[in-house]
């Protein structure tokens, strides 16, 4: 029998450094803030993961929500990213081969959020919704909404401003116009970025700045993120090893920018399906873990076996004699099991299973194996197949096998019951 033994797993998280741009020094006067790992499930409420679809915010509302708000997990992602930068007389430089454009319009004060903020170790704030995974069919110029409170810095003119960095050299600059700012106000601020016009393979990294008059940084905010890449993994290493993907999105927690990964734990699914007396497959045992984002994305999800015997006729196969059930995923915070996704028709007596109705069949949600044909199917090969899964829509094929060990009643030393005779 498959014994599920939890793990807990802690992830170091590193601070990143900023990168010298090309004519410009980025990195004079900027501290990183103490690493932290980035809380994944974060919301409370979990929805049923049937083929739920996750993709990047385009609303240009304020926001004002804390991420107090959100409950932590106990698994953290590797290699998030937090940046912060204190007072500064750094100097940026607007000679960059930079596609700069401005906006006159000016920050919208936002009130103060209903629940506590997680400011850092300054005492500022900045929160911003999940955004991520980028894809080619998504529109190329992304609003993204910021919301911060700094303590950090005087009361002052400020100048807010956006760039993309992509192979340590600016892209893309978005900026405002200066606006007054006074120490600890709550400001909400949108800015459309031409995300899609410059993310490849080798990833690209967002900057949100807080600049003086003068156009030194006050405080700075970056992250790198990657597009999806869609990849196809063995499911042998899969159940031995955690399995965790590049940044494919970012969030702002409250006290920093930190990437948004994949995190695929399956090694405790185990590689049997047990019987459970009952002659059902029953697939809800196998269950694996997940941390990301609030929201778990499967294309497909099937349990698949090739009926070699023909011991379901009433079932529909392949042309290569397969068998597949498809399954949905449910998830209970980090652990998502399966169940079958459809109902079948079995015979009470024999437990034949069918996909349509027939006469001295009942409707039930479990699949039944048939009783003559159990020892045959025992030692049967399977798979479970999962397509485009996760933000980074990995797909894989996880073998596993049916194995037939006790029954209900037997002989003592086989059976988890047994007659024993007396005088």
């Amino acid at each position: 029998m498959i014994k599920i033994i939890p793990i807990i797993l802690a992830v170091s998280v590193s601070s990143y450094q900023f990168d010298t741009a090309s004519g410009e020094d980025t990195r004079a006067g900027i501290t990183p803030i103490k690493s932290k790992s980035a809380v994944f499930s974060r919301t409370s409420a979990l929805p049923s993961m049937t083929s739920v679809s996750f993709s990047y915010s385009r609303s240009k509302s304020s926001s004002s929500k804390s991420s107090s708000s959100k409950s932590s997990s106990a698994v953290s992602s590797s290699s998030s990213s937090s940046l912060s930068s204190s007072s500064s007389n750094e100097s940026s430089s607007s000679s960059s081969s930079v596609s700069t454009s401005s906006s006159s319009s000016s920050s919208t004060s936002s009130s103060s959020s209903s629940s506590s903020p997680t400011p850092d170790e300054y005492g500022d704030y900045l929160f911003c919704d999940e955004y991520g995974p980028f894809t080619e069919r998504d529109d190329p110029e992304i609003d993204v909404t910021f919301t911060y409170e700094l303590h950090s810095i005087n009361s002052q003119s400020i100048i807010e401003r956006v760039r993309l960095f992509k192979n340590l050299k600016v892209v893309s600059a978005v900026s405002k116009g200066a606006t007054s700012y006074t120490t600890g106000q709550r400001i909400t601020t949108t800015f459309s970025v031409p995300i899609l016009n410059y993310l490849a393979s080798q990833g690209l990294q967002i900057r949100f700045e807080i600049l003086n008059s003068s156009y030194s940084i006050l405080k700075a905010y970056a992250v790198f993120f990657y597009p999806p890449n869609g990849e196809t993994i063995s499911g042998y290493s899969l159940k031995h090893d955690l399995y965790t993907s590049n940044s494919i999105g970012f969030y702002g927690d409250g006290s920093g920018l930190y990437e948004l990964k994949d995190v695929f734990d399956f090694t405790n699914i185990g590689d049997y399906i047990d019987n459970d007396h009952y002659y059902r497959l029953d697939i809800t045992r196998n269950r694996f873990s997940y941390w990301g984002s609030a929201f778990l994305s499967c294309k497909t999800a099937n349990l698949r076996f090739n009926d070699d015997d023909y011991l379901f006729p009433n079932l529909h196969h392949e042309t290569n004699g397969d068998i597949i059930l498809p399954l949905t995923l449910n998830r209970n915070g980090s652990e998502i099991s399966f169940k079958y996704k459809n109902q079948f028709y079995v015979n009470r007596k024999t437990l034949d299973s069918s996909d349509t109705y027939k006469t001295d069949y009942i409707l039930t949600s479990d699949f039944y194996l048939p009783i003559n044909g159990l020892h045959k199917f025992n030692g049967k090969a399977m798979y479970l197949d999962l397509n485009e899964i996760g933000l980074n829509k990995i797909s894989t094929s996880i073998p596993l096998k049916y194995e037939l060990n006790r029954t209900i009643v037997g002989v003592c030393a086989d059976g988890d019951y047994c007659v024993v005779g007396g005088n």
